[in-house]
């Protein structure tokens, strides 16, 4: 069976061993997430991408939660989404990049000329407030 990146990668010319190689990372770090995925779902840990909250799709809750826990979850989610709805939009998306896994924090600090160190703080001081807002 051939992936999509690996006709891409033909196509490219690119050499059988290099595409050997390619695969193998791809599957390795596909098992990798398998196995976190699968350790989070054991351990009952729901998480949630900023993105994915913000555009208010419907979100994968393991069946351990009680119906008490995921109706407490959704109160709690709905009120982040208003929340992050209010807030200003340089804020949110330092938030947003800073819990992002794809993104790198520090590359995210150097494209906005600020230390890394500064954005940190400034992120602290938003969840500060968050909470505050938030009750919680």
């Amino acid at each position: 069976m051939k992936w999509e990146y690996e006709k891409a990668c033909i196509e490219a010319g690119m050499e059988e061993e290099k595409i050997r190689e390619l695969r193998k990372e791809f599957d390795d770090d596909r098992r990798k997430l398998n196995r976190e995925k699968q350790r989070m779902k054991r351990n009952g840990v729901c998480c949630v991408s900023l993105n994915r909250l913000l555009e208010n799709r419907d979100l994968d809750i393991p069946d351990s939660i009680s119906v008490e826990e995921i109706a407490i979850k959704n109160l709690y989610l709905k009120q982040l989404r208003e929340c992050l709805q209010e807030m200003d939009s340089a804020d949110r998306d330092l938030v947003i990049a800073y819990f992002d896994k794809n993104t790198n924090f520090s590359q995210y600090a150097r494209d906005l000329g600020a230390k890394r160190a500064d954005l940190i703080y400034r992120v602290n001081c938003i969840v500060r407030q968050l909470r505050k807002k938030m009750q919680i």
